[in-house]
């Protein structure tokens, strides 16, 4: 599904989802999902999510914050970051600290980006 306001700041992608009385679990943020949306300042990324595309926040130079809830994250598209604010901060649960640093190293994020 995409983004229903394209001039949001703030961008919350949920845990699960409801359509026609139907609820399904969020896992994956789709290639070039959200691609050049130059206004988005912070997005939280819900539970469920495993898979973050290709290009995902690519070109996003306002997102100064990403907070991912999860623990299930396994996997990180190229340049899923690329073009992100050199200040931007990427908030993770402690106990995955470590390994989503793994995840995130060369994603096209520039150097200064804190993982915490």
């Amino acid at each position: 599904k995409k983004a229903q306001k394209k001039n949001a700041k703030t961008l919350t992608i949920p845990s699960a989802v409801k359509i026609n009385e139907r609820t399904f679990q969020v896992t994956a943020i789709a290639e070039n999902a959200f691609k050049n949306n130059r206004r988005l300042k912070k997005v939280t990324i819900g539970k469920n999510v495993e898979k973050l595309g290709e290009k995902a926040f690519y070109g996003d130079k306002a997102l100064k914050r990403l907070v991912i809830k999860g623990t299930r994250l396994k996997k990180v598209g190229k340049k899923a970051l690329s073009g992100i604010s050199p200040r931007a901060i990427i908030d993770v649960p402690n106990k995955k600290i470590k390994q989503y640093r793994k995840y995130f190293r060369k994603k096209g994020q520039a150097a200064t980006v804190k993982i915490k």
